[in-house]
């Protein structure tokens, strides 16, 4: 995959990319000659996203480990686990079940438009939050 981005890539002097959106590419990519196809195809996504991810959700598991390990509560603890597993999967399980008919909303006149409404939304989020916490340590 080839992405060019301005400062990502490594160029420091070039802001005027980060005005625009990256231009990305897969075609002819190494990551363009796996073929990830059913349950097998399945597995090896959630492997690697297990192990990518696992940095990330340790915060939220340490606190689950140590009270298997500290309280001894084992059956809790893995119960504990078990439903932090299926909440932190269900929404890439339903995301999956409907990427066909996102991408066809997306690529739609109406999808284009409440995407660009949400990202003028988000920007307006963004901005509100940093005025707040700008000014606050003043007030």
């Amino acid at each position: 995959m080839k992405c060019e981005r301005g400062l990502l890539v490594g160029d420091p002097f070039s802001f005027s990319t980060l005005l625009r959106s990256p231009q990305c590419s897969s075609t002819g990519s190494v990551l363009s000659r796996f073929q990830v196809q059913g349950a097998q195809g399945a597995f090896h996504l959630g492997l690697a996203y297990g192990f990518l991810s696992g940095v990330c959700i340790f915060g939220f598991a340490a606190p689950i480990l140590g009270i298997i390990t500290m309280q001894e509560k084992i059956v809790t603890g893995f119960m504990m686990l078990l439903f932090f597993g299926i909440g932190h999967c269900l929404p890439l399980v339903v995301c999956g079940m409907f990427s066909s008919r996102t991408m066809e909303l997306l690529h739609s006149p109406t999808g284009q438009s409440l995407v660009s409404g949400m990202r003028r939304l988000a920007a307006v989020a963004i901005a509100a939050l940093g005025v707040y916490f700008l000014v606050i340590p003043f007030v």
